[in-house]
């Protein structure tokens, strides 16, 4: 799997244990419902306005008529600033708002050109339902990082790691972490299936 080239600082170098960052993950990653199902991350607040960042292809066909909920970890629902989309320069991701007068965890950044291969990643969001799984709970992936395109490899949409967690459509825009529990990347898309049936993916 991969993730956005995100140029993030390091916050704090403290290692987690999975469940650890699992937590954080928890409450940092948003489900998307409505006209588009998705994933998010909270990444900021100003006051009583927060910032969902997550990945631009959740929102292409998106109007400013349409109605899409953000579900944050407590199951609020908050209705999205349908004017507040923009896309993140020339990458895939896009950041929303919406409002709430209640105290929500934001993503610490990391700084991606720390990470190399063999690197723990953890992948948060929501798949879509299925009729095994009827409703849109949060999965949380391990998996590790397998590749990490340099500035001379870009990959087309601003992709950069590949990862080999588990990810499932509806993850779109979810968070990418790292060991300390910091925001590393966006996931975006599977690449695919090669040999023995792994799945790479990009976020």
């Amino acid at each position: 799997m991969s993730c956005s080239n995100l140029d993030f600082e390091s916050v704090f170098t403290k290692c987690f244990g999975p469940e650890a960052v699992a937590d954080i993950a928890n409450k940092i990653t948003v489900r998307i419902e409505g006209a588009t199902q998705g994933s998010g991350v909270l990444v900021k607040k100003q006051g009583n306005i927060y910032t969902v960042l997550s990945a631009s292809h959740v929102f292409k066909n998106h109007h400013s008529s349409d109605e899409i909920g953000i579900i944050t970890f407590d199951g609020m629902e908050h209705s999205w600033e349908s004017k507040s989309v923009r896309k993140v320069g020339q990458v895939d991701m896009a950041v929303l708002n919406f409002k709430s007068k209640k105290n929500y965890e934001i993503a610490n950044f990391g700084n991606l050109n720390k990470i190399s291969m063999g690197t723990n990643s953890y992948v948060a969001g929501f798949p879509l339902s299925s009729t095994s799984v009827p409703i849109r709970l949060l999965r949380f992936t391990k998996g590790e990082v397998i590749a990490n395109a340099n500035a001379n490899a870009q990959i087309p949409d601003g992709y950069k790691l590949i990862y080999s967690n588990n990810t499932f459509p509806g993850m779109s825009g979810g968070s990418v972490l790292n060991s300390s529990g910091e925001l590393i990347g966006i996931h975006g898309r599977a690449e695919g299936f090669f040999r023995q049936g792994e799945i790479r993916r990009t976020g």
